[in-house]
């Protein structure tokens, strides 16, 4: 017996797939029983849930990460989500419920409009199901529409131009707390601001953002200058550091309210922050998760160093954005990079002074690299080759040609990755594109973005 067609299941089940890359998904489909007989209720595990599924049966989502993103992540099974998507099959549940309330399955499939609409709706479902955990006072019993007109509301100032120029906006979605907020005016957002358009311009995301209750009462502005008043130890440079200007305010004002951020950059992107962290990114009109604070947690776990995994992991994620293609690696010592990078192309021997050498030592001789920040490794980076760093985070080679193996039907970045990931702890590619691609023991592990 065959369960009839399931148009609303499927679409949910290739955005997920899409959303997070590396994870398989399986629906399970089951007859209902008699009409007497219990329907099964949720399962308790966090990789699965039961969907509306079509009349007279039952169906199970359940989400698998593939074996190289198990050892990124730390997860100790293939159900073990990244820690910060762990609502993603019950946020898919509730998402179509809202959408196929009243909904008949055998009217055929789902309009593309609607299936785009269902991608914004499961976002909303995840990022409202974080404020209201964290919120110690009541909330509205719909936060998820809040946060879907926020979507919406960005979405269409995306789409404007101001005097020729593109434009940002910056809001933070903060949980309910035991203190009453100052409010001014009763302002409620969207609704109040969202045909003034001055809005925009005054809470640009860059200088100022908004701070908004979870009943989408206007709490008040933020800007740097309030950030710094908070003293919270490295609350905004760090971020600036690693997102630069773009974002950074909204990611800090995240962190400093313990909510989600949504950031509207100029090049039409839209940004999730969740307590500082990016969390989630639309461009070109699709979703893509950046379980960023799990992906640094294995880098870690691989290169034997939390502060060197952020560092890695901060300028793969800022050459991504700025459409630069990059190859990081971290080996072990210099010794294991003989014989796959170029002797030209090594920093650390010619800072070493020991003989002449090639005419790139004396460029290598003028670099001030032995300390690296974000700045200076994005900078190095971007250079057309590969940049290898040490276990220790030393700088060893940039802008090197890697002797690489023969290719396997890749391009020339992938297949110098590959190669160079047979000898170093663990290798990003950065794609112009924008794809990062994690590499350990000349085998791709994962993607993200």
């Amino acid at each position: 017996m065959h369960p009839p067609a399931d148009p609303w299941g499927e679409a949910v089940a290739r955005f997920l797939g899409d959303l997070l890359d590396d994870v398989a998904i399986d629906l399970v489909y089951a007859p209902d029983g008699p009409p007497n007989s219990t329907r099964p209720g949720p399962p308790a595990q966090p990789w699965s849930a039961v969907l509306p599924g079509p009349t007279g049966w039952s169906a199970t989502l359940n989400l698998h990460l593939s074996p190289g993103s198990r050892a990124l992540y730390g997860a100790t099974g293939p159900t073990d989500l990244p820690s910060e998507f762990t609502d993603l099959p019950g946020a898919a549940a509730r998402a179509i419920d809202r959408i196929t309330v009243g909904a008949d399955p055998a009217a055929g499939g789902v309009y593309p409009t609607l299936a785009v609409a269902l991608h914004d709706v499961v976002v909303a479902e995840i990022l409202a199901e974080k404020v209201s955990e964290r919120s110690v006072a009541d909330v509205p019993a719909d936060v998820a529409l809040l946060v879907s007109d926020t979507l919406s509301y960005v979405t269409e100032l995306s789409q404007r131009r101001v005097e020729g120029r593109s434009l940002t906006h910056g809001v933070v979605i903060g949980p309910a707390t035991t203190e009453v907020a100052e409010r001014r005016g009763q302002v409620s957002y969207p609704a109040d601001v969202r045909a003034l358009k001055r809005t925009p311009l005054l809470f640009d995301g860059l200088r100022s953002c908004l701070a908004v209750g979870p009943s989408g009462a206007v709490q008040g502005e933020i800007t740097r200058r309030s950030l710094a008043a908070l003293d919270i130890e490295d609350l905004l440079e760090p971020l600036e550091e690693a997102l630069g200007d773009a974002g950074a305010l909204v990611a800090a004002a995240s962190r400093a309210l313990n909510g989600v951020g949504f950031f509207l950059a100029a090049d039409q992107a839209i940004w999730i922050f969740d307590q500082g962290q990016p969390l989630m990114l639309r461009r070109g009109g699709r979703w893509k998760a950046i379980p960023f604070a799990s992906l640094i947690g294995g880098l870690a776990e691989l290169v034997g160093s939390q502060p060197l995994a952020a560092l890695v992991a901060r300028t793969a994620l800022l050459a991504s954005l700025d459409n630069h293609g990059a190859i990081i690696a971290v080996v072990d010592s210099s010794d294991r990079v003989e014989g796959v990078v170029e002797p030209k192309d090594r920093y650390d021997v010619a800072r070493s002074g020991e003989g002449e050498g090639p005419a790139e030592f004396l460029v290598h001789r003028l670099l001030h690299a032995d300390d690296l920040d974000v700045a200076t490794l994005l900078r190095l980076a971007v250079i057309d080759g590969a940049t290898v760093l040490d276990s220790l985070g030393q700088l060893l080679a940039y802008g090197a040609i890697v002797r690489s193996e023969s290719s396997q039907g890749e391009g020339a970045r992938t297949a110098a990755a590959r190669t160079l990931s047979r000898v170093a702890r663990v290798v990003l590619r950065v794609s112009e594109d924008g794809p990062i691609a994690v590499f350990v023991d000349g085998a791709q592990i994962a993607t993200l973005l």
